[in-house]
């Protein structure tokens, strides 16, 4: 009775753990079919928890990632071959209207399961395209306040040009 009420408290435990992550954390079978989903990976993805549980993690729509994530499901879950497969922020999935960066890990104890880890980069991907336009504009300004300088030079140059020859003509 002890062992399985300590064994009850840390799945609790665990669960508590797994529920307060801000990373969605979705665990699969290994075929690949969602078996327990974390509140975070919902709120990502958009789903209630009766939506999602028992389907296929390639029916959600990642776009042009459904190719590599199928081919990760068959050959290192499926079949064992025990790779990761990531999608970090230089190479994010987009999914709806949010950038994801997306772990998949195929995970061996007494059978196999895999473990998908989902963060919400959107914002930050944003801010990183705004930056990039900011900095754009900054080098355009410089350029801009470059040229402004030498046709300032230039002006200057042609004005003394005309003050000698308008000199000599008087």
């Amino acid at each position: 009775d002890s062992v399985t009420a300590e064994i009850l408290q840390e799945k609790k435990h665990r669960e508590n753990i797994v529920a307060c992550l801000s990373e969605g954390v979705i665990e699969l079978n290994g075929q690949g079919k969602i078996v327990e989903i974390n509140q975070a990976a919902l709120t990502i993805l958009e789903y209630r928890e009766e939506q999602v549980i028992g389907e296929l993690l390639i029916e959600f729509e990642w776009k042009d990632k459904n190719p590599e994530i199928k081919k990760w499901i068959d050959i290192e879950l499926a079949g064992r071959g025990m790779k990761s497969l990531e999608f970090k922020d230089d190479n994010p999935v987009f999914y709806k209207d949010k950038v994801l960066t997306l772990t998949l890990l195929a995970i061996y104890s007494e059978n196999i399961f895999g473990i998908c880890i989902i963060n919400d980069i959107t914002r930050q991907f944003e801010a990183e395209i705004h930056n990039k336009k900011l900095e754009s504009s900054i080098q355009q300004l410089k350029k801009m306040e470059a040229m402004s300088g030498m046709a300032g030079g230039m002006a200057h140059d042609f004005n003394n040009l005309l003050t000698v020859i308008c000199g000599n003509l008087d």
